[in-house]
């Protein structure tokens, strides 16, 4: 028996023009308007089995509420079913994260970066599961890729920087304090990329910028301020005492 054509029935299918006119619109309404369309799409999906698209839009809305496992169902029926928004590996990898799978995370996100080597964010998850799995030389690779993917994917950078800045020589640390900047340039307000780039510029006798650093830190964090201060001043004293 062949499988029957896309055909969400009437309802199911103005559900689903109901959530992508609220995805795209603005005001007040859009949120209310989203969610009510989900409901009426949840109360579809059941009925209409071949549709992929009402189940990658169930899952996500079972993401929003928290509730993974369900997700995980819908979206590994919409993969069944044929969906091609690949994002649905990211998701599904994510969620089994989230939930302590790490080798279905792997399994399923290794897919991901298969199909599309680019996707930052699947790299970026990648190592984070590698991280959790105990294989550091996966973890610096899959983030050296997920940097190349999109330079500006400042959590990627800053990981990236602690893999090298973590037991690494001079050239090592000035590298990381590169990957430090990176990061800041698309999220000034990253306290540890600040703190941590502090760190070592204090370390490489480089005290003014450190300095420059710390001012950076004062109105986002007052403990990571106060405890970069107190290496800079130790590097002070260190520096009178010698």
């Amino acid at each position: 028996m062949k499988k029957p054509p896309f055909d969400p029935g009437t309802k199911g299918w103005d559900a689903l023009r109901l959530v992508r006119e609220s995805s795209g619109s603005k005001g007040q309404s859009a949120h209310r308007r989203y969610y009510a369309s989900m409901i009426h799409l949840r109360e579809q999906v059941c009925g209409e089995v071949w549709s992929a698209e009402a189940h990658v839009a169930e899952g996500k809305c079972r993401l929003m509420e928290g509730d993974l496992e369900k997700a995980i169902g819908a979206f590994q029926q919409a993969l069944l079913l044929g969906t091609p928004d690949r994002d649905i590996l990211y998701l599904l990898g994510a969620a089994w994260y989230e939930l302590g799978m790490y080798k279905k995370a792997e399994w399923m996100l290794s897919i991901l970066i298969a199909d599309v080597p680019d996707h930052a964010q699947g790299q970026y998850m990648l190592s984070l599961v590698y991280r959790e799995l105990d294989r550091w030389d996966d973890v610096r690779e899959s983030l050296k890729k997920a940097v190349d993917a999109d330079p500006t994917h400042a959590d990627a950078c800053y990981r990236l920087a602690n893999c090298f800045s973590l037991g690494g020589g001079m050239e090592a640390q000035e590298y990381a304090i590169n990957l430090y900047r990176q990061a800041l340039e698309s999220e000034p307000d990253h306290a540890a990329a600040l703190y941590n780039m502090g760190i070592y510029l204090v370390m490489l006798g480089r005290v003014d910028e450190a300095k420059i650093a710390h001012e950076a830190l004062l109105p986002i964090s007052d403990s990571l301020a106060e405890m970069l201060m107190m290496d800079i001043e130790s590097s002070a004293r260190r520096g009178k005492t010698s």
